[in-house]
């Protein structure tokens, strides 16, 4: 028995829409791996104070955001983007840091690990792991 045009048209697409949407998925890129899976170590948070506690760093977000930033030793914190700037808090932990800025995810402190990639250059996650930019030294 011969299958009916309507149902044979509507098999093709709906084929050619899984392969579409699987082609989607096989031509991502693979995810940059994290530090840890690297092989990386986190610093410890005497590492990170020596390194971030008086400083002055270009910064980019895991989102594609960039800018400066300064720490001037006392835990203030002063961070500088194309559109604007916004004056925080730094405090160092055991494991990294904690940064905070009124006007900036509503005031929430967040704490960050820091892991050396380069002689000057770090990248920076969430304590929860997930990657949150890089930083490099620029004095």
């Amino acid at each position: 028995m011969a299958t009916p045009p309507v149902n044979r048209r509507l098999a093709l697409i709906l084929a050619a829409l899984l392969l579409s949407l699987a082609g989607c998925t096989l031509l991502q890129p693979a995810p940059e791996p994290t530090p840890a899976e690297k092989g990386l170590t986190p610093m410890t948070g005497a590492e990170v104070r020596a390194v971030l506690n008086v400083a002055r760093y270009r910064w980019q977000s895991a989102q594609g955001a960039s800018g400066t930033a300064m720490t001037s030793g006392d835990g203030r914190l002063r961070v500088i983007w194309e559109t604007g700037a916004a004056n925080g808090r730094i405090r160092f932990t055991d494991t990294g840091y904690c940064s905070r800025f009124e006007d900036v995810r509503k005031g929430i402190e967040d704490c960050y690990l820091l892991y050396r990639t380069g002689p000057r250059d770090y990248a920076v996650v969430r304590q929860d792991g997930t990657p949150s930019g890089t930083i490099a030294l620029l004095n």
